[in-house]
């Protein structure tokens, strides 16, 4: 009975060293790069800083054939529209607002550049 009571007593003390240990606080570093925070009205941007962060496009589409319309990203991750073009007659217009870092869409598989915000396009 001793050498239980003797066992627990080292497995208990044991357990309290090893928990005391495993709760200290470890102190935040302060980052001494940053010395004072400087409020957003206090920021100077450049007057030709653009802060938009998506353009409107307007695509005008003409075929001889009816067609369904894909127009993608450029890698194809984005789905911008998809729509059916039935009247040869008239050109499609699709009007899509794309994100200000694309500079290219895919149409039915093939790549155009985004130099304006009214493109022309026949397939």
């Amino acid at each position: 009975m001793r050498n239980k009571s003797i066992l627990i007593y080292s497995f208990l003390t044991i357990l309290l060293v090893v928990l005391s240990f495993s709760c200290q606080k470890f102190e935040k570093q302060q980052d001494s790069t940053i010395d004072q925070e400087i409020a957003l009205k206090d920021a100077n941007f450049s007057p030709e800083f653009d802060w938009e962060t998506s353009r409107n496009i307007t695509l005008t589409i003409s075929s001889t054939n009816s067609q369904i319309v894909t127009i993608t990203s450029a890698d194809k991750s984005i789905r911008f529209h998809k729509g059916m073009f039935s009247n040869e007659k008239e050109n499609y217009v699709v009007k899509i607002n794309v994100p200000t870092h694309i500079d290219k869409l895919n149409i039915n598989n093939q790549e155009f550049d985004l130099s304006s915000e009214n493109i022309f396009i026949n397939l």
